[in-house]
């Protein structure tokens, strides 16, 4: 399973999701409007398991082979602290919560980081060299890309690059007789 975390009306993403659906890649899309609660973590020797509920959906970190955070961000439904439990207690118990729950969601994002993970949650710019490059790393397949430094350069590039083609795929010459 992959995760996507994008904002809502982030179009850019649909062409991925499209290229990712046509690619029979499970996928969860997830934005600001998804609802994500953790049911559990837990911690034993070496290992490290995580549970999430995703719209309703059980997941376990070790269903997800890698995560791609293209302007998301992560916030948990079910650890939010409403106004009627904020007026019940005393400021420093709900601190301690606020606290604890900081904590907890920190240590999501890291584990899903972990992942074979395209992008970081604390990056609030979009730098599509670095998605293309760690895409490339997670096994993906991703376009042919290249950037020039002027349109001369392009010119060369895309002269060198039709003259490898000619090259490959020489036309065929039919003769009648």
């Amino acid at each position: 399973m992959i995760l996507v975390f994008s904002r809502e009306p982030e179009l850019a993403i649909n062409g991925i999701l499209l290229w990712l659906h046509s690619y029979r890649a499970g996928y969860i899309r997830i934005t600001e409007n998804t609802r994500v609660e953790i049911e559990d973590v837990q911690l034993e020797g070496h290992s490290c398991q995580l549970r999430l509920k995703i719209d309703g959906r059980q997941l376990c970190l070790d269903e997800i082979r890698s995560c791609w955070i293209y302007h998301g961000h992560l916030s948990l439904s079910n650890l939010r602290i409403d106004r009627q439990t904020y007026r019940r207690h005393a400021d420093t118990l709900v601190n301690a919560l606020v606290r604890d729950v900081k904590t907890l969601l920190e240590f999501t994002k890291y584990l899903l980081e972990q992942t074979n993970c395209i992008g970081r949650f604390n990056e609030q710019n979009t730098n599509k060299l670095k998605y293309l490059h760690w895409a490339g790393q997670a096994g993906l397949q991703i376009p042919s890309s290249a950037v020039f430094a002027s349109r001369s350069a392009l010119a060369r590039y895309q002269k060198e690059q039709k003259r490898r083609l000619c090259c490959m795929n020489p036309p065929i010459c039919w003769a009648t007789v």
